[in-house]
């Protein structure tokens, strides 16, 4: 299901048939090294993660991780979109691009159009950033978007993160 357009991209539901992208994503070491190893190793892992982490925040929040493609030909090229952690007791905003597609403003443009859906759309009235303070081009992309570091935060293995607002 789309949920969002720009001029350059899609973004819609993860449906567990994507679960080689996904697989793809989490395995990929800058995705490690600034999210979080999520132990995924096999496609049935890719798709059970998918269902129960995925998908389960569309039935329980509203919204979600969604998938972005290149509008002109399909191309999946990350993740991105609004997620509730019980840890901040806040919505923020995520994403995750392969390497290949870093530094073409990819990210940028479908954070910008998470962000107006989940105030235009959604209602929500604020919507915070959560990233490493290490992770220098999410805090760079964070400052675009309009957001400033405000104080940090456990990231919940043991390193500090940003909460930026």
């Amino acid at each position: 299901m789309t949920i969002l357009e720009t001029p350059r991209l899609t973004l819609r539901q993860v449906e567990t048939e994507d679960a080689p992208f996904i697989l793809e994503l989490t395995r990929d070491p800058s995705y490690i090294a600034s999210i979080r190893d999520c132990g995924l190793n096999t496609l049935d892992d890719a798709r059970t993660f998918i269902e129960q982490n995925i998908r389960s925040s569309y039935l329980k929040n509203g919204h979600g991780l969604y998938l972005v493609c290149r509008r002109s030909d399909g191309q999946a090229l990350g993740i991105c979109g609004l997620l509730y952690r019980d840890a901040l007791q806040e919505t923020d905003i995520g994403y995750a691009f392969l390497p290949a597609w870093h530094g073409q403003g990819y990210a940028f443009e479908a954070a910008q159009a998470c962000l107006r859906y989940g105030h235009e759309v959604l209602g929500k009235t604020r919507i915070v950033g959560f990233t490493s303070l290490d992770n220098r081009a999410s805090v760079r992309l964070l400052e675009k978007l309009g957001l400033s570091y405000r104080h940090p935060v456990p990231f919940g293995d043991g390193r500090e993160a940003c909460l930026f607002d």
